[in-house]
This record gives structure tokens, sequence and C-alpha cells, in this order.
């Protein structure tokens, strides 16, 4: 059995082949990847997100989007807005993001490298199928906004954790005492606040709706893509990150609102989840 076990890892030697694509992560998610580094290279050299999703193959909806992730978990925005000048302004890398893509072109290096090792010396093929099956996990949940605990209030049952995004704007999570011991966290801690779309209530005002849920952020209507039925509103708050609503066309249409105002994103706390990389 050892020795047929031998005979078909070096057959699937001859077959197969390690690759794949190198990644970084922020908190145990998907942060940059090769065509979102390559979306960022053409925005450097471009000035345009328009020019620069069609360089990487990729949509403006789909451009922005990896955008808007990007910098949601970033600790500094990637990337600015300029207006005006000769030619009506653009986008353009910050020093951030021009660090970032330097970091990841040295990581990928590495990592190719390390690729030519394998192919060397790979055998184990049930080693290396976990390894891939591991590595190809992903999280369907959009909005991940990266932030930095602030306060933990512990009660009888549940705690209540409060994460800084930035200079003002604050998003809180009611978790159980357990899944605050499973974290494993405390004060200082970056930890990402995950929550769906559907959980995300657009309001318009001057000041906070009165309503049950903990967390109203304000910011500005940057994107609105309409569907058969339902419609998703991205929503830029201050520092750079982003949140996206879905809601039906109908409440859409009864909120009135459209690109450029400024409206308010509420979340209910329990419906905030957390996640570390540990």
């Amino acid at each position: 059995m050892k020795r047929t076990s031998s005979v078909l890892a070096k057959q699937g030697r001859d077959l197969l082949q390690p690759g794949g694509e190198f990644r970084l992560g922020r908190q145990g998610e998907e942060f940059v990847s090769e065509r979102r580094i390559a979306l960022l290279e053409a925005i450097d050299a471009t000035g345009s997100i328009t020019q620069a999703a069609k360089q990487a193959g990729m949509s403006y909806k789909g451009a922005w989007e990896s955008l808007e992730q990007m910098n949601n978990l970033a600790e500094h925005p990637i990337m600015e807005r300029q207006a005006g000048g000769r030619h009506g302004g653009g986008t353009v890398l910050t020093g951030h993001g021009r660090h970032l893509v330097s970091v990841y072109r040295r990581a990928s290096g590495y990592y190719h490298r390390f690729l030519d090792l394998l192919r060397d010396d790979m055998v184990d093929l049930e080693t290396f199928f976990t390894l891939d099956r591991r590595l190809g996990m992903q999280i369907s949940i959009r909005n991940q906004l990266l932030g930095k605990i602030a306060v933990i209030n512990t009660g009888a049952v549940n705690t209540e954790v409060k994460l800084s995004l930035g200079e003002r704007e604050n998003i809180t999570a009611i978790v159980t005492n357990e899944g605050v011991e499973q974290l494993n966290i405390g004060l200082g801690d970056d930890v990402i606040a995950m929550f769906k779309e559907s959980s995300v209530f657009l309001a318009v005002g001057d000041h906070p709706p009165r309503m049950s849920a903990r967390n109203c952020l304000e910011g500005e209507v940057s994107r609105i893509d309409i569907g058969s039925v339902n419609a998703e509103v991205v929503l830029a708050l201050p520092g750079g990150k982003s949140m996206i609503s879905i809601i039906s066309n109908d409440g859409l249409a009864s909120l009135g609102i459209s690109v450029g105002d400024r409206i308010w994103a509420c979340i209910k706390a329990s419906d905030v989840m957390l996640a570390t990389a540990g």
C-alpha cells in the first residue's frame, strides 16, 4: 500500500503542478491580489478608474467594489480623487497605496520562488489538496470594516464592543461573552466588523433617525446600481471607507436619493459580527 501511494504521488506530480495567485490578507480576510494590484498600478499610470478597469480586465462596477473593499481594510486610504486641472481631475494613489503595491510586488517574488521549490519537492498530494482548499476559503459578506477596539463593556450574558473606524466614526457590536473569549480581544486590538448588506437601513435627514439601531453613520452616496427588484447603494464614509446597502427599488424610490446626497446608514449592534486573524 505504501509503495502504491508513492507511485500515485509520483504520477500525480507529473500531471499536477503547484500554482495559483499570491494574495495578502488583513485579519484573515482577502486584502489584495494580483488583479487588484494590477488595477492600482493602472490607476497610478492613467489617473482614471474607467481606463484602469479596462486595462485590468475588470468591469467598472467590479473595479469600484475591489477598491472599496481594499479601502475598508486599509489603515489609511489607498487612493484619492483630484478635482479640476487641465484634464478635469481624476483618481490617484496615495503614498500608502503606492507602498502597498511595492510591498505586494516584493512579496509576490518570494511567493513564486517558493512555488519553484515546491515543484521540485511536491510528492504529498493529500497535503497539497488540503492546503489548496484552505487557501480557497472566502466569505460572502462584503461589508468588512477594519477598526480598533475602543470600548469593551461586559454584561451578564453579552458584551458591547465599540470599534473606532477613524477620527470620528465608530461602530458597536453586541456579541456573547463566550464569543469575546474565543476571539481573545482587548482594547487597541485590530478587529474587522462585518455585517450583511441587507442589514444596512438607509434614512435621509439632517439628524440621525430615531430608531432602535445603535449604529447610524452619515456618508455620501457614491454609487447606485439598480437591478430588476433590488438596488445596491454604496455609501462613502469619512476616511475613505464605505459600506453597501441592498434595498428594494420601491424603497429607493421612496427615499428619493441620488449620487452625491448625504444620508444615514443604520445597523443594529446585534447584526455586527467581529473577526480577527486568530
